[in-house]
């Protein structure tokens, strides 16, 4: 049974997007799976980057896929899936940022975490945790457009040309704006260093 999961597994990772793509479109429920498991992490971060809420991120994504599996057989998929994918969470996370501040919605992160069961600290957690809260905090402090930006490029892997096409800017602006973030984190990397240390 292990091995044929692993199989299983290999295959999926094995697999190119189009090849996905295409399985999808022939109903093939392993293609979404695999679709699945290999996207849902970079675009939850890249939707929370834009929600600022971990409970709405996970619905845009979800939303998405959804969309993905009820559309399969009239899917139109222009550029890459990684870029369509990208996209059309942007555009989901935009819709339920508008649809929020229209109708006021308590937020499960702001839930009492005392009344949560503890999380087990692994050695040496909180010094990541707190690299991590540093880290966000220099991501908030930038203008909204340059923090997607820099998301995309250093913690997605993105090229300038599939984040200009995600984004809908030009690849110049995307340069623009990984310059900037980079001239304001530069300051703060000895800081984030000593933390490490």
């Amino acid at each position: 049974m292990k091995e044929a999961l692993e199989k299983r597994n290999h295959a999926q990772q094995t697999l190119t997007d189009e090849v996905l793509v295409e399985l999808l479109a022939s109903g093939n429920e392993e293609a979404l799976r695999a679709i699945f498991t290999r996207y849902y992490q970079p675009l939850a971060r890249f939707a929370y980057t834009i929600v600022q809420r971990r409970d709405l991120a996970e619905e845009a994504v979800a939303n998405v896929f959804q969309t993905l599996w009820t559309r399969r057989k009239l899917l139109s998929i222009q550029k890459t899936l990684k870029t369509y994918l990208f996209t059309a969470v942007k555009n989901q996370s935009i819709d339920l940022v508008r649809f929020c501040r229209r109708e006021p919605v308590t937020s499960l992160d702001h839930v009492n975490h005392e009344t949560l069961p503890a999380e087990h600290e692994l050695p040496g957690a909180g010094v990541y945790q707190e690299l991590d809260q540093e880290i966000q905090a220099l991501l908030e402090a930038m203008p909204v457009q340059r923090r997607l930006v820099f998301r995309l490029n250093r913690f997605e892997g993105m090229r300038y040309r599939e984040i200009a096409r995600v984004m809908g800017i030009s690849e110049r602006t995307v340069q623009n704006h990984m310059v900037l973030a980079m001239k304001q984190i530069a300051p703060e990397l000895p800081r984030l260093r000593e933390i490490l240390s």
